[in-house]
């Protein structure tokens, strides 16, 4: 049980110091990256303000990774990290089109990479109907319910990583009848 999770923590600390998206980096490397800006009469994020995000599930403001994962789910946070060149243009284009600010468009973005036709279908129903959407830099998840959160986070800690394997290994492991007689998977 041990070797497992020693596996799965160095696996998700190898896949963390790959990713570039929790590391400043210079935003405005590339040509097309600038070809955006300029079009769009905006800058890239600087490395000092990407150095200053919080990682606080309590701070609306906040625009880190860790924001994006808890407001939509890994979907969008996966295209931010790996594909951060895509991100960048499509929130700064965004940004141009709808004349509105870095946080509105980042999580309009964020909502679209997650549901690209529910997205375009709560904007067709806007601007067709004027329909009122959610606002979409309201507090969601743990900045509204943080006791609950945690509770439940505790909760299922304690019945994947504690609970589950100590009855599985009271029980005899795993068996299935289709490995023939010794049947043990583990």
């Amino acid at each position: 049980m041990r070797a497992v999770i020693s596996l799965t923590l160095l696996f998700v600390l190898g896949a963390a110091s790959a990713v570039t998206g929790f590391i400043a980096p210079n935003a405005l490397s590339s040509s097309m990256s600038r070809k955006a800006a300029v079009r769009s009469g905006c800058t890239l994020k600087s490395s000092k303000e990407r150095e200053g995000w919080t990682f606080n599930p309590f701070d609306v403001n906040d625009l880190s990774p860790l924001d994006t994962l808890q407001r939509v789910g890994p979907g969008p946070l996966f295209i931010r990290l790996f594909q951060e060149k895509r991100y960048e243009e499509a929130v700064l284009e965004y940004m141009r089109k709808d004349g509105c600010d870095r946080p509105t468009a980042q999580r309009n973005m964020d909502k679209f990479f997650a549901d690209p036709t529910g997205w375009v279908a709560s904007k067709a129903r806007e601007r067709d109907l004027g329909e009122e959407q959610p606002d979409v830099n309201a507090p969601t998840g743990v900045m509204k319910r943080p006791v609950f959160s945690f509770f439940w986070a505790s909760w299922c800690f304690y019945l994947f990583f504690i609970f589950f394997p100590t009855r599985i290994g009271e029980l005899g492991g795993f068996h299935s009848s289709s490995l023939g007689s010794s049947g043990q998977l583990f």
